[in-house]
């Protein structure tokens, strides 16, 4: 029987993880918390799919579900994301560089993100990461940096910086501006270790005697 299930589970991922989102977390959040606009919640998580890598408001939030002709209020969007967190279908981290800015958000399963995104690699590559992050450290310890650069993950425990890339050797554009941001990085904090995990890529860079280990996931998540 178990050897079925399992089987089962890998034939049918995205059905399992479906029902998982709508019987687990969604009935979890709108029937324990009593939510009667359960369109908003699913759009508001939708949204957040969306914006997975980057900051994002409560007042930009409340703007794109009230454009779906949603009558809802900046505290009621408050409440809807806290049941989220509270839930543990998303966390979040704060900007080391400023706490008052608005947090990014990341789900607690990549799967999950999956089903809301048709292509989200990347998004995935960086969420996967952000999850291994707060698996080693803990909550309290892992922040993003963004003050006039932005960097993907900060571990202030450990000084080290991470940026998240599919792939940066073949890429010119993509590796001048990751490489920068450790540059710019190690002005406001010198000595940061500088990791940049990529999709399946591997080298070590020196970017104006700043020194960047270029690794895989894979490697990265077995060390």
């Amino acid at each position: 029987m178990e050897l079925f299930l399992n089987w089962w589970i890998i034939k049918n991922k995205r059905p399992f993880l479906n029902n998982i989102y709508q019987t687990v977390y969604l009935q979890d959040i709108i029937t324990r918390n009593k939510i009667t606009n359960d369109f908003a919640v699913r759009l508001i998580l939708k949204k957040i799919a969306e914006s997975v890598t980057k900051a994002l408001s409560f007042n930009r939030l409340t703007n794109i579900v009230k454009s779906a002709g949603i009558s809802i209020g900046k505290q009621t969007v408050i409440n809807y994301v806290g049941h989220m967190l509270d839930s543990y279908l998303i966390f979040s981290l704060q900007n080391y560089a400023s706490k008052k800015t608005s947090p990014k958000y990341y789900f607690m399963d990549t799967g999950l993100l999956g089903l809301m995104l048709l292509d989200c690699r990347t998004a995935q590559l960086e969420n996967l990461v952000a999850v291994e992050l707060i698996r080693r450290y803990g909550f309290e310890n892992v922040y993003f940096f963004e003050n006039n650069i932005e960097v993907d993950f900060y571990v202030p425990s450990e000084n080290l910086a991470i940026q998240v890339s599919m792939q940066v050797l073949e890429d010119v554009d993509t590796l001048e501006r990751e490489t920068k941001a450790f540059v710019k990085l190690n002005q406001f904090i010198p000595d940061t270790k500088c990791l940049l995990v990529t999709n399946s890529e591997e080298t070590k860079l020196n970017c104006d005697g700043i020194k960047i280990d270029v690794v895989p996931a894979w490697k990265w998540l077995l060390d």
